[in-house]
């Protein structure tokens, strides 16, 4: 990999990576890493089934989204390996060929039914076409054999809303509320949380998530606005009361350049 960075640092200054030109990579450097990953007591230790499995759907998945094109080159439909599959269904939905990503990652379903990955692309396959209602059982099933992911429940959650149904908007909030606990840094996740709680016509929870998303963006004096709202709409004393008085002190005590 060091290597392949060392090939990009000696491109042409117009085509070199940025990241390059105040981080050069020398060959000390290099051999400086690689004496140390000899040194390591897991230098001779070969890699796991499970483990090469892993890396090769990563680097399937990544390749379908970001250059589908060269994934569909790569992976013909000669090649019935999982990685390959999962490879040629990301990619085929990229291109706007959704009839042919369902088809494929259905496959991978109807092999490995508890893979939590495959129901998560799949939800979001169907999401981005606009068919949130279909991708809601899809997402609820990735949430249910991963449930320690707060990222997937901030998807489902997201189309759980789009389905403008209630009981769902209540069904997101509780996900929401608990992929909190995990990702209160995301920006999305408080503004899903907003949306949910202004459909459940709950004010006070409404201007306590619109202030986190404005301390998430240092917007100092939205936040203190929205937490002094959230501070008069909700109970004394309860845990989203005492939030609110957390964001305001923090805001008073902190200098303006200081962020979350």
């Amino acid at each position: 990999f060091l290597q392949t960075l060392q090939r990009e640092e000696r491109l042409q200054i117009n085509r070199r990576d940025p990241y390059l030109t105040t981080h050069p990579l020398t060959p000390e450097r290099i051999r400086a890493f690689e004496e140390a990953a000899a040194r390591s007591p897991y230098a001779n230790t070969p890699d796991t089934p499970q483990f090469l499995m892993m890396h090769h759907r990563m680097v399937a998945k990544l390749m379908g989204f970001i250059t589908p094109d060269t994934a569909l080159q790569r992976f013909s439909e000669a090649d019935r390996s999982v990685p390959a599959r999962y490879a040629r269904a990301i990619a085929w939905y990229r291109k706007g060929a959704l009839g042919s990503a369902l088809l494929t990652i259905d496959g991978l379903i109807k092999e490995a039914p508890n893979d939590p990955y495959f129901h998560e692309v799949r939800g979001q396959m169907l999401y981005e076409n606009g068919r949130a209602a279909e991708a809601v059982s899809s997402y609820r099933r990735a949430v249910q054999l991963l449930p320690s992911s707060g990222l997937l429940k901030i998807d489902f959650a997201r189309a759980l809303l789009d389905t403008n149904n209630p009981d769902n908007d209540r069904e997101a909030v509780r996900n929401l509320e608990q992929a909190a606990h995990q990702e209160a840094g995301s920006f999305e996740l408080w503004r899903l949380m907003a949306a949910g709680y202004s459909k459940l016509n709950n004010p006070g929870m409404t201007s306590l998530a619109r202030a986190e998303m404005a301390l998430l963006r240092g917007q100092r004096g939205e936040a203190a606005s929205h937490a002094d709202t959230a501070s008069r709409q909700l109970q004394s004393g309860t845990p989203a009361w005492q939030r609110a008085q957390d964001i305001r002190a923090y805001i008073n005590t902190r200098p303006a350049s200081g962020r979350r």
